[in-house]
């Protein structure tokens, strides 16, 4: 028997067993079944630059959120009839911003299918639900407008 822990951040998810090993005293070991990155690694640039006097300044910039590479997670969901774990997050990649489903297994964490939203406010609340066959995606934008979106998975 096992409890699993999932830890979520803006970039990264983590999925924890936490086992019941088998002795005479109750013992239980932490170990790491799987770990989602989203971000497109990109390490910081130091950069140097000079007062007016020519003081020499040295900066490093790590720009993880003006890289257009940057994907947030917003959200995730776990379906437990199919243990598929469902995130919802914004990629930054394109010209436009996006938002992108990822399926994952849940044993693995390995993606097994991805897919682009259509309907799409960057500044809105996004989240996201899934049960069996459908997905449903809920947005309400900054004027607490909401719109909801239905997708129907195919085999």
């Amino acid at each position: 028997m096992y409890l699993a822990i999932l830890t979520v951040s803006f970039i990264f998810h983590r999925c924890l067993k936490l086992c019941l090993l088998e002795s005479k005293t109750p013992t239980f070991e932490l170990s790491s079944c799987f770990a989602l990155n989203l971000k497109n690694e990109k390490n910081g640039t130091e950069t140097v630059k000079f007062t007016s006097s020519g003081r020499e300044i040295k900066a490093r910039q790590d720009q993880v959120f003006n890289d257009p590479g940057f994907e947030t997670v917003l959200d995730v969901d776990y379906e437990d009839e199919l243990d598929v774990l469902v995130v919802l997050s914004s990629n930054d990649s394109e010209d436009t911003p996006c938002g992108v489903i990822g399926l994952y297994d849940n044993q693995t964490g390995t993606l097994i299918h991805e897919s682009t939203l259509s309907n799409w406010k960057q500044d809105a609340d996004h989240s996201i639900m899934m049960e069996k066959d459908t997905i449903v995606h809920i947005m309400k934008d900054c004027s607490r407008k909401f719109c909801c979106t239905v997708y129907r998975l195919s085999p």
